[in-house]
């Protein structure tokens, strides 16, 4: 498919198809970046016991690169630096075997970004094709290139994209997926943070791990310092992964900036706004600099307003009920203010949970999965800044948090309540930690075992109970019994019910935020298609996601521009503190 769409386009142009560098050329391209990136290691500093161990840990990482495993796991307590170690086992293992292709993969784009520009920084721009939706190009020809990059992922060495293009590529029908299949091949495939993955895409990710590194020549890496027992489950098990890091437990300790304290028992019936702001406050009083992380949009906004008129210091609020512009904004603003060490109080959603550099002396969780409570542990005292950093887990109150409906959580937060109470019991089994690796194996084992059952990804078609595992495979929902038919796969069917995120009813609203007025004054005054382009990128920085209920109650202050069928949210219904607000803080004025 990619070589009839590539002939064609090229011969239309009167060009010639490039596809990619030679083997020599890449050769040479893997060795340049080995010698950057040990230049780049050696300028580090080797001082404390951390930096040390941080060298140990990149050095093994180097090693393990001659192995010529396929499977990988390399599970490093957070602040280990995991980001360059498995880039520097991913150019070497690229130079010996002669990959085409290095891809790096992150659920969040949050740390698709920041380890974009690591990435980038390390090896030089050219080399490098950041992909998602949220990146901008400013002219015409960098469009076109990337474009033309993105078809296929052949054309350049280093891919850095988001988990959602990579289980696209792999299982959705569309012809743009399919064209990126084959560069996947004969490549080093970097999984990060696989713990965020959802459960009902395990056993097809295991499957597509399996076949990428035993039939495609691949060689794949999970990362993550939770690592989910993908090769334990019950059916379609990951092939066993060769341990990148030998002797964790040596680790550990080194890199133990933080104490796990249990109050989830702490308030009868878990806490109420007023409660767990008492609770917040005590620890500024404290620490000064207090992570509030909570489950809920709602609940962020309530405990927020609940300390607005009574911290000392400085308050903030983070959701993605924010624009990414605004996020980035306000995170800039929290990091400066705790380099200075002054006082801070941030309560967010869990988006600032994996790949936000902001190290705060204390944090405080609401119940949910013991991955989210160690990501979560990974803002506190993130640098060493203090002798020790304190990480409190908590219950809400179901009036303040409602996760009812949110299954994901639900069973999380009953997995941890059993591991809460064997650490309470039988602490030597589980080496005294929250954040040991027995902790954290006896966690999946609670969390996968009544999960079992949605990890081929359950879906109904034509109204009849499947799951994507049958359809690609024997299809025993529709073709058992037919004889004759060899090929009994549903692959279309299949490949229409496939989205990685479930997508809710819903649009992308923009909100009158920042830039956004004059970009959509721009817009409409754009006469060329490719001047619109350029600005609806842009304006994907100030978008919102609302949900059907967001938008039934805000009614007439979300309105259409006719012209280029988008969605922009009327002034006032935006907050400069929490974002999209039900009721307006003033007087709305439209856009003019």
């Amino acid at each position: 498919m990619d070589g009839d769409f590539r002939d064609t386009a090229d011969f239309m142009n009167d060009q010639r198809t490039f596809t990619g560098p030679s083997e020599q050329e890449l050769g040479k391209i893997w060795q340049e970046g080995i010698v950057k990136l040990e230049q780049e290691i050696e300028s580090f500093q080797r001082a404390s016991r951390i930096d040390q161990c941080r060298m140990n840990i990149s050095k093994q990482c180097t090693a393990a690169a001659m192995s010529q495993e396929k499977i990988y796991r390399l599970a490093v307590p957070t602040g280990a630096g995991k980001t360059l170690s498995s880039l520097r086992f991913a150019l070497h293992c690229a130079k010996n075997e002669r990959k085409r292709h290095i891809f790096y993969i992150a659920p969040f784009r949050s740390i698709l970004e920041q380890n974009a520009d690591v990435i980038r920084t390390v090896l030089g721009a050219d080399i490098v094709l950041e992909h998602h939706s949220d990146v901008v190009c400013e002219t015409e020809d960098q469009m076109e290139r990337y474009q033309r990059l993105t078809e296929n992922w052949d054309e350049v060495p280093v891919i850095v994209t988001t988990a959602v293009q990579f289980f696209n590529t792999l299982f959705k029908e569309k012809g743009r997926n399919i064209r990126r299949f084959h560069s996947l091949g004969n490549s080093v495939i970097i999984m990060d943070e696989v713990q965020a993955f959802p459960v009902k895409l395990i056993q097809l990710f295991n499957m597509a791990a399996n076949f990428l590194t035993q039939i495609c020549g691949s060689t794949v890496v999970l990362c993550t310092a939770t690592q989910p027992l993908l090769d334990k489950i019950r059916e379609n098990r990951l092939l066993p992964p060769k341990q990148m890091v030998a002797d964790l437990k040596e680790y550990e300790p080194v890199f133990r900036r933080i104490e796990f304290e249990d109050d989830t028992e702490r308030f009868a019936g878990g806490a109420s706004e007023e409660q767990i702001s008492e609770f917040i406050l005590e620890r500024e009083t404290n620490y000064g600099q207090v992570l509030v992380i909570v489950n809920t949009k709602a609940c962020a906004e309530k405990v927020y307003h609940s300390l607005s008129e009574k911290t000392e210091g400085h308050l903030f609020h983070l959701s993605t009920n924010m624009c990414a512009e605004h996020r980035r904004i306000v995170l800039e603003q929290i990091q400066n203010l705790l380099i200075r060490g002054e006082k801070v109080i941030c309560v967010s959603t869990q988006l600032i949970e994996a790949g936000v550099d902001c190290s705060f002396r204390c944090v405080i969780r609401s119940l949910a999965g013991l991955d989210n409570l160690i990501q979560a542990a990974g803002r506190c005292n993130r640098n060493g800044e203090a002798e020790m950093g304190y990480v409190y887990l908590v219950r809400l109150s179901p009036e303040l948090e409602d996760v009812s409906r949110i299954t994901d959580i639900r069973k999380a937060q009953d997995a941890m309540r059993r591991l809460l109470i064997r650490i309470h019991q039988k602490p030597d089994e589980l080496d005294f930690r929250l954040d040991s690796e027995k902790a954290i194996d006896c966690y999946y084992k609670f969390y996968f075992y009544d999960r079992q059952n949605e990890m081929n990804y359950p879906v109904k078609v034509e109204g009849v109970s499947t799951n994507l595992v049958d359809l690609l495979s024997g299809n025993q929902s529709f073709a058992k019994g037919i004889r004759g038919i060899y090929l009994k796969q549903a692959f279309r069917s299949a490949g229409e019910a496939f989205e990685v995120i479930e997508e809710h009813a819903g649009a992308d609203v923009i909100v009158p935020f920042g830039q956004a007025p004059n970009l959509l004054n721009a817009l409409r005054g754009a006469e060329e298609i490719k001047d619109k382009k350029r600005i609806l990128r842009l304006l994907q920085r100030y978008s919102v996601s609302l949900s059907d209920t967001q938008l039934r109650k805000l009614g007439n202050a979300v309105y259409k521009v006719e012209e280029d069928s988008i969605l922009v949210l009327a002034d006032g219904y935006y907050s400069d503190d929490t974002g999209v607000t039900e009721y307006a803080e003033k007087m709305p004025m439209l856009f003019c």
